[in-house]
């Protein structure tokens, strides 16, 4: 079987990427069906999470000591099935290096806030027997129903706010707008990974 590719991008790949890249393979399923990575749009590949990072996700119960960060590539983007941006401005350099992504990138929050508002769409109710088939229609509905659901109060609600350089309350204000979206995005996964085979998911 095929893995399902999720893609978690930030800008350094040092703080907020690499805590939900943890964060979402601890509550996704470590049988092989799921791989999660991430990268950062102006990072060099190689550097180690900074002190504040490692202490940010051990807050979480995440443990980031061998994180290397990775550079972002079209490549990275075309061999994902969804991508997550920490922030619209990591969803917009996403699609401007592989443009026919555009349906399977959000916001971290913004993929979040749709599922959570709870709309349906018929695309989810596939009976595939692929799990990557159902993901692909399930990234399909979100993305056609991205533009109907309840808005954000302010556009920048859909970003993580970025800690770097910052005090470790920032970091705590990252945690709290990122740990609900991440919660919420690996239950509907989880949920579309063990469908049965022969049924659909709704």
């Amino acid at each position: 079987m095929t893995p399902i590719r999720l893609l978690v991008v930030c800008t350094g790949n040092l703080c907020r990427s690499p805590i939900v890249e943890h964060a979402l393979r601890r509550l996704l399923p470590d049988d092989g069906s799921v791989v999660v990575r991430s990268a950062g749009t102006r990072i060099a590949s190689g550097r180690e999470a900074p002190g504040q990072t490692l202490r940010a996700g051990a807050r979480l119960g995440l443990d980031l000591h061998g994180h290397r960060t990775t550079s972002l590539t079209a490549a990275d983007v075309a061999s994902a099935d969804l991508v997550l941006g920490a922030a619209r401005e990591h969803r917009r350099a996403v699609v401007s290096l592989e443009p026919r992504a555009l349906r399977r990138t959000f916001t971290l929050r913004e993929l979040g806030r749709v599922v959570a508002s709870g709309a349906t769409h018929p695309l989810v109710e596939v009976p595939a027997a692929d799990p990557a088939d159902r993901v692909a229609a399930w990234v399909a509905a979100m993305s056609a129903l991205r533009g109907s659901t309840t808005r954000p109060a302010r556009p920048e609600d859909d970003d993580v706010v970025d800690p770097w350089g910052q005090a470790d309350d920032v970091f705590d204000q990252a945690l709290a707008q990122l740990t609900p979206s991440v919660e919420v995005v690996a239950g509907a996964l989880g949920t579309l990974l063990a469908a049965p085979r022969d049924g659909g998911v709704s």
